[in-house]
């Protein structure tokens, strides 16, 4: 089991569990003074659907996430985008010629929006 200690989580996942439990009674109990015939479905769906809230959210408090070993470099490039390939493929081709100018031709944020517009606008 992996587990971060932190009070403020704990705390945080206290209150969400209350909040979570209390209107699950609170459905659950107007929907039993409004129409008693159909109480049984749709309690019966509504508490699935809580259980199924509440066991999502302790299998990610509660499993590791996983991590990248270091040194890991290879990356199976069928499975990125097109847009980080192609910045990948600058970045690594710039670093390889060692100028000093290396990074001025690495695409800023608002570069690489203007590619993205470029390149939907041809996928098209």
């Amino acid at each position: 089991m992996w587990i971060i200690k932190d009070c403020c989580g704990f705390t945080c996942m206290i209150v969400s569990y209350f909040f979570i439990f209390a209107v699950d009674f609170s459905v659950c109990m107007l929907e039993y003074l409004a129409v008693p015939g159909s109480y049984c479905i749709n309690v019966t769906l509504f508490n699935f659907l809580v259980l199924m809230i509440v066991w999502s959210h302790l299998k990610a408090s509660f499993t590791n996430p996983g991590t990248i070993p270091r040194g890991y470099t290879q990356l199976d490039q069928d499975k990125l985008p097109l847009r980080l390939v192609y910045v990948l493929e600058r970045i690594s081709t710039q670093s390889k010629s060692g100028s000093e100018n290396a990074g001025a031709g690495i695409p800023t944020p608002k570069r690489l929006l203007v590619h993205r517009r470029q390149f939907s606008r041809n996928t098209h």
